[in-house]
């Protein structure tokens, strides 16, 4: 079986109900990346690029899930001087959107 789907059984089991369901949403969000560059989407493309920000910003909401399941001080972005956990920030295609 592929490691990420071990993760994410291991993750239904023993996680409470915030981190699986974040956890859920990261997996949908990778499920989009891996469909848009199966689709022929290169990194510059702009179905890659609503997959792959959709899925960062999942990502990083799946981190805050943790850190509060540990009881871990709330993390920002900002924190990590950044305006927001989806790097559209970053992001040539997003720049040319605004």
């Amino acid at each position: 079986m592929e490691p990420t789907y071990v993760a994410r059984e291991q993750l239904l089991l023993a996680g409470t109900s915030e981190i699986v369901v974040a956890g859920e949403e990261v997996v949908h969000r990778l499920v989009d990346v891996r469909d848009a560059v199966r689709s022929g989407a290169s990194l510059d493309a702009v179905a890659y690029h609503d997959a792959y920000h959709a899925f960062s910003d999942a990502l990083g909401k799946f981190r805050l899930a943790v850190r509060a399941d540990l009881d871990e001080p709330t993390l920002t972005s900002a924190d990590l001087e950044r305006p927001d956990w989806s790097d559209r920030d970053r992001c040539t295609i997003c720049a040319t959107r605004t």
